[in-house]
């Protein structure tokens, strides 16, 4: 892997320089390394270390310069082998195993870079960032060992050029647009960046073809072209954004149009430019960007098109350089001064390139924050200042270099974004997609004495959407169900002479990742007497109390479960009043109850009302002459409320409902799914 991330945009000041070095000496090496200009540097040390034939102290001391430089141009392969060559050299500084280290570790050269922490460790024990390094391999190597991830990356090799390619930005359904320093660059390869040594970088625009229509419409991908309008320079412009309209960019451009011959050296700006028909023209510098010696760029604004995240080295940040974010100001129509996002973000090192996802999902790289490599991707949501603690989104989106600069398609699965990872010239272009979430949900359905219980029906039911799904179990009382994203659910069994098993509460909210849910079921043979808590009625009354109609409620929907059974409804009295008016009460206290399970779609031949008065009372508060425990007029009024109510029994197994789904199309239904034929709903090849 030879590639360098171009972080053209929030770095110190630059400066423009013809291709080639003068003469290498430690003075000028030093001078460019100072300016940051690490590339001219480079080639200076290493005249240096050709030229040195003698003192293989100083060619080691030159190699870990040339090293140190190569680490900081994040050209992490270049970087392990002039690291090599300060160790043959007889290098004896102790600072080495670490920063030779993080080179093996960007390179994902784990066990290796694990070596070379633990030796730095021995000479600096309990160094803190060295053992946060140990955390991190072991962290890194698990999530490439054990990747619990739903995306696909690949290579996007029609963007991608022989130099550095990065920050992809989707523009509509038209097309994509990134930054390249790749021949064709309005500089045209007459200036070269003093950092990295190479062209000064534009933004470029692959267009989006379409054609055939309907089913038959395909797209591709058109060869990569300069922006058309007034937004590249002779000097580095790039990492574009749009309104959700597309109508407006934001991009950073830095040094000026162009530097002439003594010039002052210009900062990094983000500026703002409209679309007018098929170009980007009338460019204007956000009025935020005032200080001269901060550096602005990598812009990112919110759908709803209020908020711009960016990354600045402003004064006062958390590190080198940190996420703020401006609010556009409708009344005056300008944006206001950026605020920073705060240290749940931010860290001492760096983060770059912000994309808002949705109105409250950021995505950031980060080489603060506990990662795989170099910039890794970190997801938070929120609003300023209040934001989750960034969470590494893992491998394969990141890896043991630099991974930053996303973009999210439409469907929310699909995108780009860059790496210098293994298997990259320089700086490349990704794609990525999502497999579906798939979820399911099975188990076996048992009676209370422990057998499987074949044929019984199951039914699932979304509480979001009101869906209800039937199946029945096969051979060995196993049930199966594909289910949705995001949605609570209910399952639960029935069968013929058994009661229904118990609601199970099964959901896929919050799931992340496909996943086969498990739940088993136990149906109980049914009894003659059903018990009904709760529908009590008030003295001389026979009018249903609330809490009468809550347990009735129950009662519906346990006959719903089972379709099959009949039940009588037996009401009673306490013993006070004459026999006769009390079989009366009682009878209208049953017609009540079956009136009101009718209203509510219980068949009412289904439904038998039975009066039994005083006849079965629960307890000895008889009226009429003295129980064993003693006369009537020991009984409180909570003893008579108890011999109030409305008892159920069941009559007979064998109803024929109406609403009774066929089971026999249900078991065909299983079989077609068999047989892969086309599945009709639910499906119930569960476990053996």
């Amino acid at each position: 892997m030879h590639g360098r991330i171009l972080l053209i945009f929030t770095l110190a000041a630059l400066i423009g320089f013809q291709t080639g070095c003068s003469k290498g000496t430690v003075k000028s090496a030093e001078e460019a390394k100072n300016k940051n200009q690490y590339w001219i540097a480079i080639e200076k040390y290493k005249m240096l270390y050709t030229a040195e034939k003698r003192d293989k102290a100083k060619k080691a001391e030159i190699a870990q310069q040339i090293a140190d430089l190569l680490l900081l141009n994040k050209d992490y392969v270049k970087a392990e082998g002039w690291y090599l060559k300060a160790r043959a050299n007889g290098s004896t500084s102790t600072k080495l195993p670490y920063s030779y280290g993080e080179a093996l570790k960007m390179n994902e050269k784990y066990d290796a870079a694990l070596t070379e922490f633990q030796t730095y460790l021995k000479d600096y024990p309990g160094d803190a960032k060295a053992t946060e390094q140990l955390k991190l391999i072991g962290d890194a190597k698990e999530w490439i060992s054990n990747p619990k991830t739903r995306f696909v990356v690949e290579k996007f090799t029609r963007a991608n050029s022989a130099e550095n390619d990065y920050a992809p930005m989707l523009f509509k359904k038209e097309g994509l647009y990134f930054t390249s320093d790749r021949p064709g660059t309005t500089s045209k390869g007459k200036m070269t960046y003093g950092r990295i040594g190479a062209s000064y970088a534009d933004i470029f625009f692959m267009p989006k073809n379409a054609s055939g229509v309907g089913k038959t419409k395909t797209f591709t991908w058109g060869a990569p072209q300069i922006a058309a309008g007034q937004v590249n320079t002779v000097m580095n412009d790039g990492t574009p954004t749009f309104d959700v309209k597309s109508n407006l960019m934001y991009f950073t451009q830095c040094n000026g149009d162009q530097i002439k011959k003594g010039d002052s050296i210009k900062n990094c700006v983000i500026k703002r430019v409209q679309l007018r028909g098929k170009e980007w023209n009338d460019p204007e510098e956000l009025p935020f960007c005032t200080d001269t010696t901060v550096n602005y760029g990598q812009p990112s604004l919110s759908p709803d098109g209020q908020r711009l995240v960016f990354s600045a080295n402003l004064p006062g940040g958390q590190g080198n350089h940190d996420l703020y974010m401006s609010t556009y100001v409708k009344r005056g129509k300008t944006w206001s001064d950026p605020i920073n996002l705060g240290n749940v973000i931010n860290t001492d090192g760096e983060e770059l390139f912000p994309y808002w996802k949705d109105d409250t999902t950021l995505i950031f790289s980060s080489d603060g924050h506990i990662g795989m490599g170099g910039l890794d991707f970190f997801i938070t949501t929120g609003t300023n200042p209040s934001w989750t603690k960034p969470v590494n989104m893992k491998f394969p989106l990141n890896s043991g270099g630099d991974d930053f600069a996303i973009t999210y398609a439409e469907d929310g699965e699909t995108g780009y974004f860059t790496s210098n990872r293994r298997g990259s010239a320089k700086d490349d272009i990704y794609s990525f997609s999502q497999t579906p979430l798939l979820f399911t949900l099975k188990g076996t359905v048992r009676t209370n004495t422990g057998k499987r219980a074949s044929n019984a029906r199951i039914y699932l039911e979304g509480r979001d959407d009101n869906t209800k799904i039937e199946t029945i179990t096969n051979d060995t009382g196993g049930y199966f169900f594909k289910l949705g994203k995001e949605t609570d659910y209910e399952v639960y069994a029935t069968q013929k002479f058994y009661f229904p098993s118990v609601h199970a509460n099964k959901t896929t909210k919050s799931l992340t990742y496909s996943a086969d849910l498990k739940q088993d079921l136990t149906i109980a043979t049914a009894k003659r007497d059903i018990t009904v808590r709760g529908i009590l009625y008030d003295l001389n009354s026979a009018a249903l109390r609330p809490e009468s109609k809550n347990a009735l409620d129950s009662l519906i929907r346990l006959m719903n479960e089972i379709p099959y059974v009949t039940i009588e409804l037996g009401s009673h009295t306490d013993c006070r009043a004459s026999v006769a008016y009390n079989d009366s009460l009682s009878l209208a206290r049953s017609n009540s109850v079956v009136k009101y399970l009718s209203d509510a779609g219980v068949e009412t031949d289904r439904l038998t009302a039975k009066g039994y008065g005083e006849s079965q009372l629960v307890n000895d508060c008889a009226c009429e002459g003295t129980s064993g425990k003693g006369t009537t007029a020991e009984c409180t009024e909570e003893m008579h409320q108890a011999n109030r109510r409305t008892t159920v029994k069941v009559l007979r197994f064998d109803y024929k409902s109406s609403k009774a789904v066929d089971d026999t199309k249900l078991r065909e239904e299983r079989e077609r799914k068999k047989n892969n034929k086309k599945p009709q709903g639910g499906n119930s090849d569960g476990d053996k």
